[in-house]
């Protein structure tokens, strides 16, 4: 039986992007740990209740940043992967959001 190698490209492809929307995520989780750990130490170890907490707020935007970035990822690989199932199976829909205008 021949391996058919573009399918085989793709599920490779899917694959590859997967475990890297994966790692994304993980590297994103591993900041906010690291993040709150970082004030968690300066509560803990501050002796004088006047004393100001330093300015944390751009690493919390680049997290919120990182984190929407992802769960775009996420669902544009999403939509992608039902549009090229539709298509295969001849089922797409004329009127989905992604999809080229239809000739008239």
């Amino acid at each position: 039986m021949p391996v058919n190698w573009t399918n085989e490209a793709y599920k490779s492809a899917v694959s590859l992007l997967t475990e890297g929307l994966k790692t994304l995520a993980l590297i994103n989780g591993g900041a906010a740990i690291a993040v709150l750990t970082y004030l968690g130490n300066l509560v803990s170890r501050q002796t004088t209740v006047s004393a100001p907490l330093p300015n944390l707020r751009p690493a919390l935007l680049w997290y919120c940043g990182g984190l929407l970035a992802t769960a775009f990822s996420f669902l544009t690989g999403y939509l992608t992967q039902i549009r090229i199932g539709q298509e295969i199976q001849g089922e797409a829909k004329k009127n989905w959001p992604l999809s080229p205008p239809s000739p008239q």
